[in-house]
């Protein structure tokens, strides 16, 4: 993805679909550790606000 800290987006590819089309502002990349971890297969994962709340899984709970 070829963005930086502060731009706007518009997310395009989701796990959860309906997060698709929503506009959030770049964080940070995500570094890998937290509460939040993704598989190294992935790719980059941005950390992002957004006005809407978008859509999580976790241990299969949304």
């Amino acid at each position: 993805m070829k963005c930086r800290v502060g731009d706007l987006a518009i997310v395009i590819d989701a796990f959860h679909r309906r997060n698709l089309g929503h506009i959030v502002r770049v964080i940070a990349t995500h570094d890998g550790t937290g509460d939040i971890v993704f598989p190294v297969e992935t790719g980059q994962v941005w950390l992002v606000e957004a006005a809407q709340p978008l859509t999580w899984s976790r241990h299969g709970k949304r």
